[in-house]
């Protein structure tokens, strides 16, 4: 079957329950929540901070169903029939999205990170407890299984895995763990335990500061930052990161509290986004997945996921291969690519530059808005390019019969981190997705200030040479004076 992901537009006005949920607030906070504390820190008070939570109870499908989710099969919430008001809100507002269905897990004892750091791309080792990074886990082949989250923790890791990859990597894990001896590794499934959360968009950090005062510590802190915070007792993680590219944050929390806890987010604002949405921002922002973008005829590297391979670590699982495959870690002859077509295309569909046929639709999707977007590989350089045609944005292209030109996607990274940043700082980037993007924007911000600054001083230098011009002539002026008496 296709993998297509079709959402029609929407009104764009205030979804009747969100009004609902903003106005039935009838408990104080105080009632209900008491407190939220950072472990190991003074606790945060939140009587003062006037907040309310809606008179909303139960588990968290019985509080998403009033609220008006629409679920698969499988009990993930599919749409809250707000398409367009949630796809706008991730670049003007806040969405927040139950991702439960994604797995943790949960991986300890001593021999851990040094596990994680021989079976995946990054340098696992180098994390100290409290952050995190993406990285990849990879058949000896080279093909990767999943783009994993791994949050350590002081005595486990905390992976994030794709639903459609769960079984795969737990499989290599506990293999590697068995053959580990002495090590003392143990991989548990730990999702039907808590429940996961995110909200997306730049009003994020809005949402925190109302939960947790402006002190709040991972504002502007490093993807992958996390800590742990008490909500009615029951421990939370917050993380940095929403698994896309943009601003963001991901909580895990005790499914004691999960619906609880969704209502309090809910009630400050956030658009309520469904697996179709958040379908439609991934194709977007380029994030790929299992099966459509990652699997055995796909490098990683091809995919845009330099962020989460650490080229000087050594050795990993399938690090031979990817040298095989690629001459060296940086070369690629393919790269993942957006697509805007003039009409709806499909997951196979050829896509030909100049005349030749350079790659294929991997997903596709119709956003809220009317506009049909696609993910697929353009061949680069080698022998399946089209000669004298170079993949760039705005490159026209044909997808099937379909006109339609290459998108920039904000999640890919073309080359690694060290090489991208070169004497660049900037704050939160990290081993990030989108470390490409906020790179750019850096630059273009500074070159903009030393544009202003130039600007500012040669209007300075004009004041002054105008200054200097009048008083050359008053002082002319006064010497013709003076010689005429």
């Amino acid at each position: 079957p296709r993998n297509s992901t079709c959402i029609r537009p929407l009104s764009t006005g205030r979804p009747r329950l969100m009004s609902k949920i903003e106005h039935r607030s009838s408990c104080s906070l105080v009632s209900k929540l008491q407190r939220l504390q950072t472990v190991g820190a003074t606790a945060i008070d939140l009587s003062s901070l006037g907040l309310d939570v809606p008179d909303i109870d139960g588990d968290l499908k019985s509080v998403m169903t009033e609220l008006g989710a629409t679920f698969d099969d499988d009990g993930v919430p599919r749409t809250f029939n707000n398409a367009r008001q949630a796809v706008d809100a991730l670049s003007s507002g806040v969405v927040l999205l139950d991702r439960s269905h994604w797995a943790r897990l949960r991986v300890t004892g001593k021999g851990a990170l040094p596990l994680l750091q021989r079976l995946t791309t990054n340098n696992i080792q180098a994390l100290k407890p409290g952050s995190g990074c993406d990285t990849l886990l990879l058949t000896p082949g080279g093909a990767a299984l999943d783009l994993i989250t791994v949050l350590v923790a002081g005595s486990f890791a905390m992976l994030l895995v794709h639903p459609a990859a769960v079984g795969a990597v737990m499989a290599a894990l506990r293999e590697a763990a068995a053959t580990a001896e002495g090590e003392g590794v143990q991989v548990q499934d730990v999702s039907a335990r808590c429940c996961m959360l995110t909200l997306l968009g730049p009003e994020s950090d809005n949402i925190l500061k109302e939960l947790g005062g402006d002190s709040f510590a991972l504002i502007g802190a490093q993807y992958g930052t996390h800590t742990l915070f008490k909500f009615r007792d029951a421990p939370v993680m917050v993380v940095v990161g929403c698994g896309l590219a943009a601003p963001g944050y991901t909580l895990i929390a005790d499914e004691s509290v999960a619906g609880e806890l969704y209502s309090v987010l809910a009630s400050k604002g956030c658009i309520l986004m469904g697996e179709d949405e958040w379908e439609c921002a991934r194709i977007v922002d380029g994030r790929p997945a299992p099966v459509s973008e990652l699997g055995e005829q796909y490098s990683p590297l091809e995919a845009g996921l330099y962020h989460a391979v650490s080229e000087g670590k050594g050795d990993f699982v399938g690090r031979a291969a990817l040298l095989e495959r690629h001459g060296e870690l940086g070369r690629t002859e393919r790269e993942l690519w957006g697509i805007q077509a003039e009409a709806p295309v499909w997951p196979g569909d050829a896509i030909t530059l100049n005349g030749v046929t350079a790659g294929a639709v991997t997903s596709s999707t119709t956003t809220p808005a009317g506009t049909h977007v696609a993910l697929g590989y353009v061949a680069v350089r080698g022998a399946q390019a089209a000669p004298g045609a170079q993949a760039a944005e705005g490159t026209a292209v044909m997808v099937g019969s379909v006109p339609a030109t290459l998108a920039a996607i904000p999640f890919a990274s073309r080359t690694f981190l060290s090489e991208l940043m070169g004497g660049l700082s900037v704050s939160g980037v990290g081993a990030a997705p989108g470390a490409m993007a906020m790179v750019k924007r850096a630059e273009e911000a500074r070159e903009k200030a030393l544009a202003e600054a130039a600007a500012a001083e040669a209007e300075k230098q004009a004041k002054l040479k105008e200054m200097q011009d009048r008083l050359a002539s008053w002082q002319a002026q006064q010497l013709g004076t003076t010689g005429g008496l």
